[in-house]
Parts: structure tokens; sequence; C-alpha cells
């Protein structure tokens, strides 16, 4: 009835202006369940809560093989540091293979795969059902007791004959496996991301020598509609054994378990020092150019920089062989090329085709050199690159490990460590382990904590490996000292566990006029630290009482790395009795506020520009140990990103003043301009015609706002309530309700308030 109504009357007011509508493709947000029939339900979901945005499938690999626009959705494939447009992933699959008994006397070779490269021919696949998709749990949700991390993501596959998916001459094994991932966003753990696999031999037969691998085909460099893709053709590859190279061996004072010197042996059952890790990066990291050295003909000149660096370390069970196999992948057969043993004749020295050479390549048990470096291919007796071949280009490696046998319905149970590090590359094959290294160590630390006992049932107490030094010196030690205990491993009970820092505080944003409330609760200071009470020297009863304090932020982004700090807050607290040494800076903590008869902090953000975007957060933080020094924990906060939200300055419901429209005219020549603002895509993730934004500013608390073209068409109703926003205005993309694209032309519009039915109308002006 408004329809018919504003047609008549606006027309007799506004000039006739001809109209059309361009096709755009519908941005639609991924949904947990898709279809049904006799397809299977693939989905895709992202880790975004820490430092490694990485995506997941639910059929067999992870990272987005190259197609970042999923679901009209950007989903980055491996993007480090989360929100940096720097990728480090094109695919990884599971690779799978086994000896198949199907007799006493006869056996079949084969693998399953979740990709292999060239023959885009996916062997793991979901089943067809809408429930058989990517579920999440989370432990910042206080009543969710099950799960793990901050963000787990559970799924399940299998690689068993699908119809109209799996490959026409694929042999199943028979395989179903239960994929989980955990993700968190504290200092120590947000770079890295576990994957645990749980695979279930659902067939007839018994599998022997099986091998499991990890293949990574990483294509590094930046991603996104503003960049270019040419960035498979320079990666490298290689096996980092050590920690440090230059720490491997025990230094003078450590003992054994048993009290019998170690010093001067090597390390190599210390699992935080021999980390075994397997890793890609950019051979020139896409830096900028670097004046002092001379132009590289594979560098590129990004705008991003992919100067880390992604590898895999196996963290149970300890394996009994490991393989770290890489090879250049291309469509010529001459370039497609990798080392290979030349006492083997059976090697496969490129891409491998068939379950065979598959096979061949999980299990056995070489070790390639380095791509370049130190122990790279020329530097090593025995291989040389082909003619023809370049040092670096398309690279792919595959760390596999095994052997395992599985019996009809029994399950092996494999957990890998998905790692990435920063300032990787230094310049051109000059590379830095620091990071990446420090990460794969706290990896090991998070899965099986040294030195706890998580079997509280068992009356045998384990705590795992160990050594002793002797804190007295010169060495001899002396023999009346106490020596230290240093934990090596855990007890072998995967624990995914860390210090944590306080909780993340739930926050409520109020938006005013230039400026924005921000409320948070005390949630945040009701938690017990496990690990502290543990430590040597630590007074009774702090790791029931750890908060420290917290701090306020602001971004105009949203991403890791872009936010400033507004304001501090801490207890007013002391180390001593005597209260003059103090904890922290005692600025205090704000004032209680209540608010609808619930208490809230609340810090006040003043003259900041209506309607324009802004991110906030609230971390809170601990005491650390020693107090402020954080020589055996350091001071841990809580992300800034785990309870962000983006708030627009704006008053409410200004009296005297109607709905106004921002901008108006809207200029659609405009759109650099605008995205300059940070009007639109103020979080430089890409612009598209998705992004448009006008803004219907000071609406009533709860109101309809119904669009018309001069005609007299509805293009667009959108529903706006003060009370389940806290916000006065609302956006609209120019998108249409047929998801239609809108043209130069004069627009006009009504707002009907609730629950009195009084109406405004108004008019805005598009320009191309």
């Amino acid at each position: 009835m408004i329809k018919k109504v504003l047609s008549i009357s606006l027309l007799s007011i506004f000039i006739l202006l001809s109209y059309s509508y361009a096709y755009i493709d519908s941005e639609q947000e991924p949904k947990i369940t898709q279809q049904t029939g006799t397809n299977p339900t693939t989905q895709y979901k992202y880790h975004d809560v820490g430092n490694i945005w990485l995506t997941s499938s639910n059929f067999g690999f992870f990272g987005n093989a190259g197609t970042w626009k999923i679901y009209g959705k950007n989903f980055p494939s491996c993007e480090f540091p989360g929100g940096s447009h720097a990728d480090y992933l094109f695919q990884g699959a599971l690779w799978i293979g086994a000896i198949i008994q199907t007799s006493d006397t006869t056996a079949d070779t084969l693998a399953s795969v979740g990709a292999d490269g060239w023959q885009w021919e996916n062997e793991f696949w979901p089943s067809n059902a809408d429930s058989d998709t990517i579920y999440e749990r989370s432990s910042r949700d206080p009543y969710d007791t099950l799960a793990v991390s901050e963000q787990d993501f559970m799924m399940a596959y299998t690689d068993d004959f699908v119809p109209n998916a799996s490959p026409a001459a694929h042999r199943a094994m028979g395989l179903r496996i239960e994929q989980t991932d955990y993700a968190w966003s504290y200092t120590y753990n947000q770079d890295f991301v576990f994957l645990k696999f749980d695979i279930e031999n659902i067939s007839n037969n018994r599998l022997t020598k099986l091998f499991f691998g990890l293949y990574i085909d990483a294509d590094v460099g930046p991603w996104g509609p503003d960049y270019q893709q040419e960035k498979s053709q320079d990666d490298i590859t290689g096996f980092r054994r050590w920690n440090d190279d230059n720490d491997t061996l025990w230094s003078v004072g450590y003992y054994d378990k048993e009290g019998s010197s170690i010093s001067g042996s090597s390390k190599i059952n210390d699992p935080n020092q021999l980390i075994n890790l397997a890793w890609v990066a950019d051979f020139d990291g896409d830096k900028e150019p670097d004046p002092g050295l001379p132009d590289h003909p594979l560098h590129k000149d990004y705008p991003v920089s992919a100067d880390g660096a992604t590898g895999t370390r196996i963290l149970y069970p300890p394996p009994e062989g490991v393989s770290y196999n890489w090879w250049m992948g291309n469509m010529s057969d001459e370039k497609d090329w990798g080392p290979s043993e030349s006492s083997d004749p059976f090697d496969v020295d490129g891409t491998p085709d068939g379950d065979i050479n598959k096979y061949r390549v999980l299990s056995n048990g070489y070790f390639d050199p380095d791509q370049v470096g130190e122990r790279g291919v020329n530097a090593t007796s025995g291989y040389a690159y082909p003619s023809g071949v370049d040092s670096v280009n398309d690279t792919r490696y595959l760390l596999s490990f095994g052997p395992y046998d599985i019996e009809v319905n029994d399950t092996l149970s494999l957990i890998i460590a998905y790692i990435a590090g920063e300032n990787f590359v230094m310049q051109y094959g000059v590379y830095n382990f620091t990071d990446i290294a420090l990460n794969a160590s706290w990896a090991y630390r998070i899965y099986d904590n040294p030195g706890l006992d998580s079997d509280t049932t068992d009356t045998i107490q384990y705590r795992g490996e160990y050594v002793l030094y002797d804190t007295i010196a010169p060495y001899p030690p002396d023999p009346n000292a106490k020596p230290d205990t240093v934990w090596l491993t855990g007890d072998g009970i995967p624990d995914f566990v860390g210090p944590p820092p306080p909780p993340i505080p739930n926050i409520e944003i109020i938006p005013g006029d230039q400026e924005i409330t921000i409320l948070w609760d005390d949630y945040s200071e009701h938690y017990k630290n496990i690990f502290v009470g543990t430590l040597s020297g630590v007074p009774a009863g702090l790791d029931t009482n750890y908060f420290e304090g917290y701090r306020v932020y602001r971004s105009e982004t949203g991403v890791p790395g872009e936010w400033t700090l507004l304001r501090e807050y801490d207890l007013i607290d002391y180390t001593d009795t005597t209260n003059t040494v103090s904890i922290g800076w005692n600025s205090g903590m704000p004032k209680d506020t209540v608010i609808d008869g619930k208490t809230w902090y609340k810090y006040v953000d003043k003259n900041i520009l209506n309607y324009t975007p802004h991110y906030y957060g609230v971390s809170a933080f601990d005491k650390g140990w020693p107090f402020n020094e954080g020589s055996i924990l350091p001071i841990l906060e809580s992300s800034i990103l785990g309870n962000k939200e983006i708030a627009y300055p704006s008053p409410r419901n200004e009296p005297g003043r109607g709905v106004i429209v921002i901008p108006n005219p809207y200029r659609i020549s405009q759109t650099q301009k605008y995205r300059d603002l940070k009007w639109e895509d103020w979080e430089g993730y890409g612009w598209n015609e998705h992004k448009r934004r006008i803004c219907f500013a000071n609406l009533p608390d709860k109101c309809t706002i119904r669009i018309y073209s001069l005609g007299g068409d509805l293009v667009s109703t959108i529903e706006h309530d003060y009370s389940s926003s806290n916000k006065s205005y609302e956006d609209w993309n120019l998108i249409t309700r047929d998801v239609q694209g809108i043209v130069s032309g004069l627009y006009l519009f009504s707002v009907e308030s609730h629950p009195n039915g009084n109406i405004q109308i108004g008019k805005f002006v598009v320009i191309k």
C-alpha cells in the first residue's frame, strides 16, 4: 500500500529519470548445511582466532586451492599474519598409502590423496547428508566443556568411492578419517594450528605398512583481488632439524635422570631443540627492491611482503620412519623434477603419478637436500639440477611417516602442527629460522606439557624425560648442591594447553555523537592459572589470583598489528608486605558503572568523526613471573581480536532533524576517494560492488526503511532496531532486493516509525 501511495505522490514532485539494473553476483555467507541428493556436502571454514588464518575443508585438504572467492566471500588460504594479505599456501592435502592384505598370499599397494597437484583428483569426500559438515567449538564459550582450543573444527570424510565425486579409476582402501583442528590466540601459540587425524579402517581387510603424509604446495605471495596471482614460480623448501643449529649439545653441569653426566652429548632426546621441521617460503620474500642488491630475475615488486615461512612438524606418535621429499611441478616433463636417490632405481624424481609411485615417495625414508642454502642441491654430492631446470620454481614437498598396521575397525591417531614464522627471508637466499623454530618448539610444549602428569588416576606418576642441571659453578659441581629439574618431554598424553592469559572480557559498544562508549565486565578476573602454582618460588595462592589489568584498543582495520592502545588499567598491588615494590604500574581500575542493572567498567573514546568505522577491543593481562620480568613466564595478554567490535559514532535520533542520507549525492566515479576516506572497504580486503555504502542516519529507534525507484518500484527494504544494534543508522550497499546493482538516477525513500506509523520521505541521487 505504501509503495502505491509513494509512486503517485512523489511522481508529482520529481522529474522522471530512466533507470536500468546491472547484475552482480550475490555475496553469500558459508552455510552450515548445503545440499541433499547424490553429491557430497562439501564445506570450507577458516581459522581466524590467532595470527595464522588457515582454511580447512571437509574433503581431505586445507587451503583454498587458489579459489579464494568461495561462497562469494574472500577466504584466505593460509594468511600470515592474519589480515596482512600475505598468503603461504595454495593447497595442503592428506596422502595415505598402505599395503592391503586381501588374503594371506595376495596384497595390493594403494594410495588415497586429498589432492595431487596436477590431476585435480580428490579422493576423500564427506557423505551427501546435510549434517556432514564442519562443526565448530570454542573454549571461549564457558558452557562448552568439550572444546580443546579457542577454535576447534571437526569434520569427517572417507576415501570410499563417492558417486559423482571420486575419480572413476579410484580404488579405495576403506578409510574413514575424523579430522579435528585446534587454533589459539595467545602470544606463544597464535602462530600454529594443530591437525589431528583419527584414521579408521572401515574395510574388510587389514592395512599394513601404512604411511601418512602431508603434501604442501605453497605458492607464497600476496593474495586477493588487488594483487596478481603470479606467485608460484619462486618457492623454496628445506628441512630444519634443530631449533638453534648452534645449540645442539648439553652444556656443562647437565646430567640425565640417573645422575650421569651428559655434558657435551647431543640434545637429540629434547623435542624442544630437535624440532624436525619441513619448511617452505618465497625465495625473496616478495620484498620491496633493495637498492643495495642487484635486481634478481625472480624478484616481483609486490606491495605486500611475504617474508615469513610455514612448516609442518610431526607431534604424535613418535614415528619410526620419516621421509621428506620435494619436487618442482611442471606440465613439461623436462622441468618436472625433484632430487632422487641415485642408488635407488625406483626413486621418483618429480611429481609421483599413480598409487605405486605415491606409495614409494611416502615410504622411501629419504631426506632430500634443501633446495637452496648450505645443504642445498648443488652443495650436496650426487645431486644437481638438470639442464633447463630452474633452481627455484613451483615447489611442493611431502612430509611423511610410518609404518603402521591397522586392523579392521581399528583407529590410528596422528597429530601434526602446521606452523608459521615471521621475518624468515632476510634477502635473496638468506634465511632466519629464529621465529619459526621457536614456534615449532612451543608447538611441542603445548601438545604435551613437559613435566606434567596428565593421568591423575595412574598410581605410578610419570611426568616425562628430564635432565638435572647443577646451578653451582664451576664444573665439577658441588656434590651437596641441589640440582634443578629441566623437563624435556611430557607423559605422552596430549594436553593441548599452555600457560593461559586471563580469559577475554565480554564487551558492549554504544555509539554516541562523535564518541564511542566501551563497556566490559569482570569475567577475566575469575580464573585459575594451572601453570603458575608449579613454579619454584611462586607465593602460595598466586595461581588463583593471577589477574593484573585491562587494556583498551582502537583500530581502523581490525587486523593484527594495526591497533592503538587507548588506555591501560591495572590493580594496585605489590610484591612485598611493605607495599613498596609494585606489580605493574599501579594505575588503578576504572570505576564501576551500572547500566540496566548490570555492572560494567567503562571507557569513552571522544572526538571522533561521526559515521566513520572504528574497531574496538578490550584485552586482559596477568602478572607474569617473576613479576614484571617474564624470565619464566612472560606477562600474558588475551587477544584483542577475540571481542573486537566495529562501531560508527552517531547521534541518537537528534530531535528536530529528520533522516539524512550520507553521502548525497553518491558519486559512483568517486569509488577510490571513498576507499581512501575509509568510507568503503576500510579493511582493505579488496573493493567490489557489494562494498558500496549509503548511510541512512538519525533514524527513529525502531523503523522500516523502504527505497524506491522514481517509477515507484520497491528497490530494497531495511529493518532498523536500536535496541538490538545500539546504533542510530543503517547502511545500504546499493544492491537491490533482486541482487542487482543500481545505476545513476534519482531514488526515493520512506522511513516508517514503529509503533506509531509516522512516515518520513526523502530522496537521494546516484551519479556516475
